[in-house]
């Protein structure tokens, strides 16, 4: 099964987002639309079924396309 810690190597790679981008987050979109609570990021990247949980940093909710093309 795939986990946080069972990662294909095509995954480990990746960006990890760091309190410079929670801040650049958070200064475009505003500090209600971007969540970082633990429990909504883990409840976020679960799976329907709660076989796979991913190991999302934050929540970005902008509020319009111009925002998500910013992002």
């Amino acid at each position: 099964s795939f986990s946080t810690l069972n990662k294909p190597d095509a995954f480990r790679n990746y960006h990890q987002v760091n309190q410079t981008d929670i801040a650049f987050f958070t200064e475009l979109l505003g500090k209600n639309n971007v969540i970082t609570d633990r429990e909504d990021c883990v409840f976020a990247s679960t799976d329907w079924f709660r076989r796979y949980i991913g190991n999302a940093s934050c929540i970005l909710t902008p509020d319009s396309t111009e925002k998500v093309s910013q992002i």
